[in-house]
């Protein structure tokens, strides 16, 4: 089976976090670390941002889920279509779900006047950089200026998958919280690093609501302690990540490529920023079917149906290696008719 639906690193982990692992197995007989004080520095360094300003979760996720307990908001804003944690999370915590449509006949590109026009002081902007599922970049002095123009409104920006592209440095907001109040970023490491059962989620914030974070809302002992031994080895190997980086850089462009060429009349594909395309389907056959098809054959990808504020004409799939993506390709334009 070929995994197009989930947004894995397909060049995989090292054998030295494997190793690391196997090596360290024993050190699940001890307490974790409840300050976790080697984790916290592993990602400090790689991050480059100070210790005040970082902290870490049991999975981005859990962070997300605790983003109501340590802001202080009346509403929420989440704009469409995106990853749907961040409207559940308000929900479930009886906040205000304020959607922000934007438009396909644009791209689903980012339309910051909308956005300006639809928050208001007291809010909480959730935007995931870049998108899921649309793949579409939030550039870094756009979303800088909207955060600096409304400091009476969180932004809450996920930044898992802007980790996967090249230009991460320059595109990335880590550094930018030292300057503002109101801006808080949350990453995944579980699926750049290729370890999605080693849950490890960063805060990156103000100096104030990291340690309201720890003090209030983070449980202790709750980070694996295989956490830190599996991922010393990845963090600290520059090359690794310069080569997924490159990897993806590369392929992106050489894949979306194909997919536009290879299925013009059938899919109607979006320019990618992100380890994932996004199409919508021209054939008139659902999304449903598509990817039912695609799992007879042994590949997943995902369905609009399972993707909210989307739709059966949608599928969204990533990309992986090289032979992977090609197998994907070709069964896509078997399946969909002309």
């Amino acid at each position: 089976m070929t995994d197009h639906s989930s947004n894995i690193n397909p060049i995989g982990s090292t054998k030295a976090a494997t190793d690391a692992i196997r090596k360290n197995a024993n050190i699940i007989l001890e307490y974790p670390d409840y300050l976790n004080t080697k984790i916290n520095a592993l990602v400090h360094t790689y991050f480059d941002v100070p210790l005040k300003n970082i902290s870490v979760g049991a999975g981005s996720t859990q962070i997300l889920f605790d983003i109501p307990r340590i802001l202080s908001y009346k509403r929420s804003v989440v704009i469409v279509p995106t990853f749907w944690e961040y409207a559940t999370l308000n929900e479930r915590s009886r906040k205000i779900v304020k959607k922000i449509h934007l438009k396909e006949e644009h791209g689903f590109n980012p339309d910051y006047p909308l956005i300006q026009k639809s928050i208001r002081d007291g809010d909480a902007v959730f935007i995931c950089n870049v998108n899921n599922p649309t793949s579409k970049l939030y550039k870094k002095d756009d979303l800088l200026k909207l955060v600096k123009n409304n400091p009476g409104v969180q932004f809450i920006v996920d930044e898992t998958y802007l980790i996967f592209r090249k230009d991460y440095k320059k595109e990335t907001l880590s550094k930018e919280v030292q300057k503002v109040n109101n801006l808080h970023i949350v990453v995944s490491l579980s699926k750049f690093f290729a370890l999605p059962g080693i849950r490890l989620g960063v805060i990156i914030s103000n100096k104030d609501t990291i340690a309201s974070y720890i003090a209030t809302a983070h449980i202790p002992y709750s980070i694996h302690p295989l956490s830190w031994t599996a991922l010393e080895p990845l963090l600290g190997d520059k090359e690794f990540t310069k080569k997924g980086r490159e990897f993806y850089d590369t392929e992106r462009k050489d894949f979306y490529e194909k997919v536009y060429t290879k299925l013009a009349g059938k899919l109607k594909v979006l320019e990618p920023d992100g380890n994932f395309i996004f199409g919508r389907i021209l054939t008139g056959q659902k999304s449903s079917d598509i990817v039912r098809a695609l799992s007879i054959r042994g590949i997943l990808i995902r369905d609009g149906n399972e993707l909210p504020d989307v739709g059966k004409d949608w599928v969204r799939f990533s990309i992986m290696s090289k032979k992977n993506n090609a197998i994907l390709l070709k069964e896509l334009d078997k399946i969909l008719e002309s």
